[in-house]
């Protein structure tokens, strides 16, 4: 299956036990194959120059209306960029900034910047960002994360802060995967090719699949969630649609976001 930067081809399929599960349902059985234009993974389309880093953790745009066209990466974003500029292994922005950045477009402001990885990468966190202070969140408790330490499921956030100001942090969000498979934490049954889970946008900075983010969304969806969800529902692509309408089904079955896909 094949993913492009936008509107084409569904990102994710359902394991054969959430199809036989949803027997009968044609959106959810015919996800895969189809055609498209394959995203690069986790490439940076620019080389964003060194920026002072003390707005990473308020990613919001002063100065910028909603819907405003993203062209280039926000200051924020570049800053966050050039932190990652090395890192050895696929990363993407999650969460709104992802679709706003999937959507070309400011559609609300932004609290703070989330940081998508696989699990298994996690181990390059502390030597790349060398000198940081690590937490773990566990059960809701956040303590401290020591280098060499593994984070097993469903352990997935990570909250990062610079030795040189308190003030600048990130936070990490660890994505599964089973061999060359992407698997959603919250139930393995959805899964899709690992490769086709970051996509491009059109500012350069790789962003996490919005189908995928829309599901994270759906669990409790905050007013945030909502604004997201009606902003990026109509710019998915039918097979996208398809596909987030599938997962819900599985996941979500009386989900409100149904009857509006």
């Amino acid at each position: 299956m094949r993913i492009p930067g936008r509107g084409g081809a569904a990102p994710v399929r359902l394991t054969q036990r959430c199809k036989r599960q949803r027997a009968g349902h044609s959106p959810g059985a015919a996800l895969s194959g189809r055609g498209g234009t394959r995203a690069r993974c986790c490439s940076l389309a620019f080389s964003p120059s060194a920026l002072e880093l003390g707005s990473v953790r308020r990613a919001h745009l002063s100065g910028m209306e909603p819907t405003e066209l993203i062209g280039r990466p926000p200051r924020d974003l570049t800053a966050v960029a050039t932190l990652m500029r090395d890192f050895p292994a696929p990363w993407c922005i999650a969460g709104g900034w992802a679709l706003d950045l999937f959507l070309g477009q400011l559609t609300r402001a932004h609290a703070d910047t989330d940081l998508a990885l696989f699990r298994e990468d996690q181990v390059h966190l502390h030597p790349h960002l060398h000198g940081w202070t690590f937490r773990k969140v566990v059960s809701g408790v956040v303590m401290e994360w020591h280098a060499g330490e593994w984070l097993s499921s469903p352990v997935h956030e990570i909250h990062a802060r610079s030795p040189e100001d308190p003030n600048v942090t990130l936070e990490f969000l660890l994505n599964d995967r089973v061999g060359e498979q992407w698997v959603f934490r919250r139930d393995p049954a959805i899964q899709c090719p690992a490769r086709q889970v970051i996509i491009g946008s059109a500012a350069g900075l790789p962003v996490l699949c919005p189908a995928v983010v829309l599901l994270y969304k759906a669990k409790q969806p905050r007013a945030v969630d909502e604004l997201d969800f009606r902003a990026a529902r109509d710019h998915l692509g039918s097979e996208r649609r398809e596909w987030l309408q599938a997962a819900l089904e599985h996941m979500h079955p009386d989900h409100p976001w149904l009857n509006q896909l």
